[in-house]
């Protein structure tokens, strides 16, 4: 197994062999039009250091497959950014325990609601699979 580390402030990250660290620098894509108002609450009252736990949608109308960011009480407050997805999908066949989250920060309004909750993901890769080595991340030009 390898621990996913992420890039800060749009650096990409990478998966070190058999530590377990968090990934800095991903905002969640905000659940709060989606949501019923339990959910929305909970996404009024997330704060620095808060875990967070990390489940697999099978059935997004967006994007077919995503990961719901939720409470620790199962109240969803977004979603991992679509560039994770495949990753962290991996990470979770391999071991559904390897993937979880932690509030870094929270942005008040009138911060965008895109732009509200920093989370750090933590991870275990498999070994041989490469963070963001699909086809989406291929240069178009070489």
């Amino acid at each position: 197994m390898r621990t996913y580390t992420g890039g800060v402030g749009g650096q990409a990250g990478r998966f070190e062999p058999c530590r377990r660290e968090a990934a800095r620098g991903h905002l969640l894509e905000p659940a709060d039009r989606y949501s019923n108002v339990a959910a929305r609450s909970a996404l009024t009252t997330v704060k620095a250091g808060d875990e967070l736990r990390v489940a697999l949608e099978l059935n997004n109308p967006a994007t077919r497959l995503a990961l719901q960011v939720q409470t620790d009480d199962y109240h969803m407050v977004g979603w991992a950014p679509r560039y994770l997805i495949e990753d962290l999908n991996q990470a979770i066949d391999e071991s559904p325990d390897a993937v979880c989250a932690k509030v870094v920060k929270v942005n008040p309004a009138p911060a965008p609601a895109n732009q509200r909750i920093l989370v750090e993901p933590t991870g275990r890769l498999p070994d041989g699979h490469s963070l963001m080595s699909s086809s989406d991340f291929q240069l178009l030009v070489r």
